[in-house]
């Protein structure tokens, strides 16, 4: 008889096929598999090849994980004279000693992402901003001036533009500078709105004047004196230990006077300088 269409047929096994399928294959133990080879010497793997292959938004949260963490951004002020008269036209800044962050030279998608955070950074009227910095997690530290003796946090807030200033919430300052003019230079602190931070800085080696710095704790061992006018006619020796809560108290003194303009005392703190290892 034909068999029907659409329908499937069964064979039934053998005695032998039955008898076979039950039995368990045999699972070898672990400790008598082979093991893997020993490469004495690895190659570390440099390229991801499969990278660019990756979507857009993965490789764009790469990009981010890779943005560098806060820096400090060593900066020096060129006080900018006339040819003839020699009188101050304006200042510029400069961070020879900070590199440039290197997701900024990796590739354009690279570079698009990083612009996100960084800009070239301490923009004047005179001249336009010749270094990369993030200022919601980097610190600007002025420590140096060339072309003026004298040289404030004044003349450092009047050749920016109000918008230029509201960027900065990191300031840390070489202590020298800062004893300049203490009294105006707290006022101008008042001036940086958004500022979050202010950091004076004790400086102990030349060797930190250019290259990656670190700031660190006060120590013991740090016992240079600080002379603060208490007046026209008095002096008081501070302490590096209590220079952090002098500068507090004069903060406090002017705050009232700049209670209208929004700008919130920043929190102090004093460091030293050491070059980064």
């Amino acid at each position: 008889m034909p068999k029907a269409k659409g329908k499937k047929s069964f064979k039934t096994p053998s005695k032998k096929e039955a008898r076979n399928a039950s039995e368990v294959t045999a699972i070898p133990s672990p400790s008598i598999l082979p093991s893997p080879p020993i490469i004495d010497n690895p190659i570390p793997c440099t390229m991801f090849d499969r990278f660019p292959k990756l979507p857009a938004e993965l490789r764009l949260k790469i990009w981010k994980f890779a943005l560098p963490g806060p820096r400090i951004v060593t900066v020096k002020a060129h006080v900018l004279r006339t040819h003839v008269a020699q009188s101050v036209r304006g200042v510029k800044f400069t961070s020879p000693g900070t590199p440039v962050p290197p997701i900024l030279h990796t590739s354009r998608e690279a570079r698009a992402e990083a612009l996100k955070t960084y800009t070239l950074g301490l923009k004047t009227y005179c001249c336009s901003g010749r270094f990369y910095v993030d200022y919601t997690k980097d610190t600007i530290y002025l420590n140096s001036v060339e072309g003026g003796s004298y040289f404030d946090l004044g003349a450092f807030a009047r050749d920016m533009s109000e918008k230029e200033r509201r960027k900065i919430q990191h300031l840390a300052v070489e202590q020298d500078l800062f004893d300049n003019d203490r009294c105006e230079n707290t006022e101008i602190i008042f001036d940086l709105q958004e500022l979050k931070t202010f950091t004076l800085v004790m400086e102990k080696d030349e060797e930190t004047k250019s290259g990656l710095v670190l700031f660190q704790e006060p120590r013991d061992i740090d016992s240079t004196v600080v002379s603060w006018s208490v007046d026209d006619d008095d002096f008081e020796d501070i302490w590096p230990h209590e220079t952090k809560d002098w500068i507090e108290g004069l903060l406090e003194d002017v705050k009232s006077d700049h209670a209208n303009c929004g700008a919130e005392k920043p929190k102090v703190e004093f460091k030293v300088l050491t070059a980064a290892n």
